[in-house]
């Protein structure tokens, strides 16, 4: 083996296996350090006021969602309800035999 592909090798293995190490580490919830890039900090839980305030903001997507969904039900029920009456009153409109039109002398 020459010299060059065992320094590329050493290169190689010593990128792989670092890449690797913070994967795992990613994994199992370390964050790299801002600092130097080497030093691994254990992510910190989320304390109870961002709980609350994510379990807040839930609440407020579903009754949106709710709404959303619902209004649009809704308001399609009424529009066709309305189209129907129409079609209703248009019909008893029509079954009258006796029309009566005004007229407007000036």
């Amino acid at each position: 083996m020459d010299p060059f592909t065992m320094v590329v090798g050493i290169v190689l293995i010593g990128t792989t296996a670092s890449i690797v190490n913070k994967w795992i580490a990613a994994k199992h919830g370390y964050e790299i350090d801002e600092g130097d890039g080497e030093r691994m900090v254990k992510a910190a839980a989320p304390d109870d006021q961002a709980l609350r305030r994510i379990e807040q903001l839930e609440k407020r997507v579903r009754v949106l969602e709710r709404i959303a969904t619902d209004e649009g039900a809704r308001l399609a029920s009424e529009i066709e309800a309305l189209k129907d009456a129409r079609e209703d009153d248009l019909a008893d409109a029509l079954s009258r035999p006796d029309f009566s039109t005004r007229e407007t002398t000036s």
